[in-house]
């Protein structure tokens, strides 16, 4: 995939009923007791691939995924969207006035596809990416690039504001980082899909290039 190119596919769930169900899972199991103390993983070990069920993205979990509980349609539906193995499934949450450092998401594992939506995020809160792999700053201390100092440090760059509500996909194997700009903290679900041709065929035959 093009280091600097977005997709995205539209979801058959409003955002309305994504951030109710959000809001109630953070009450039963809030961000600070998840990976980093900024993320929810939600789905149970057994709706995980085996090969990632004891990686650190994965517990401890909500387990609000599979296990007959079907108090939550909206993200349950969004799990079952790719007929594949999903590798991780989560919520994340970036504080206000607060970004990333420089990375990449290697760790995801080989043949796994990075997806997103944006469940809580305002106008402020942009991706930025780049087309290199790597540099001596990768993993870089948080909050160190601005999309100001971003653009300043790459030549060849992209920085978009991601629509709530909409499946993303876009290249992670090169650095790239999230800059929550805005006063309210800004919330995600990660969906990681080790892909197969299905899953292939449903994300070309639904997404369309974010055109900038």
């Amino acid at each position: 995939m093009d280091p600097l190119k977005i997709y995205r596919a539209p979801l058959p769930i409003s955002v309305k009923a994504l951030k109710a169900e959000v809001s109630k899972v953070s009450k039963i199991f809030p961000f600070e007791l998840g990976p980093f103390a900024s993320s929810i993983p939600l789905a149970g070990k057994n709706c995980i691939a085996s090969s990632h069920r004891e990686h650190y993205n994965n517990f401890p979990a909500a387990n609000i995924i599979g296990n007959n509980n079907f108090e939550f349609p909206a993200l349950n539906r969004i799990f079952n969207i790719f007929d594949a193995p999903k590798t991780a499934f989560r919520l994340i949450r970036r504080p206000p006035q607060a970004t990333y450092e420089l990375h990449v998401d290697t760790d995801r594992g080989k043949g796994v596809w990075r997806f997103q939506v944006p469940i809580v995020s305002g106008p402020k809160a942009v991706i930025c990416l780049s087309d290199k792999k790597s540099i001596k700053e990768v993993r870089s201390e948080e909050d160190a690039y601005t999309p100001e100092k971003f653009r300043e440090r790459f030549k060849n760059h992209r920085i978009s504001t991601l629509e709530e509500g909409w499946l993303y996909g876009f290249n992670v194997d090169h650095i790239h980082t999230l800059h929550n700009g805005d006063l309210n903290a800004r919330i995600t679900l990660i969906i990681d899909v080790l892909m197969n041709s299905t899953s292939k065929g449903w994300w070309q035959k639904n997404s369309l290039e974010v055109l900038i």
